[in-house]
């Protein structure tokens, strides 16, 4: 059983995902992934199946709440070009 209840957004061409999902205590949490581009085809119908997010890339940053923090927003956009759409 996957443990991500929805998938935000994905970066233009960079394979990096914005996820946010629940922990085993049902606990909101988010993660910024960067998906292996080998694995992108995979990642992205196994989506709703996944329960190991390193297993298919480099997770970048996570942490706890219904959103990532401005300051992880800012971070991605400097560092990935990673631009959130409004949410």
């Amino acid at each position: 059983m996957s443990f991500l209840s929805a998938v935000t957004q994905k970066s233009n061409g960079k394979g990096i995902y914005y996820l946010c999902a629940k922990d085993t205590d049902g606990k909101p949490v988010w993660y910024y992934l960067r998906v292996n581009a080998l694995k992108l085809a995979i990642f992205e119908k196994s989506l709703q199946k996944i329960s190991d997010l390193a297993d298919w890339g480099e997770i970048l940053a996570s942490g706890f709440g219904e959103r990532s923090p401005n300051y992880f927003r800012r971070k991605m956009q400097e560092e990935y070009g990673f631009v959130h759409k409004s949410d």
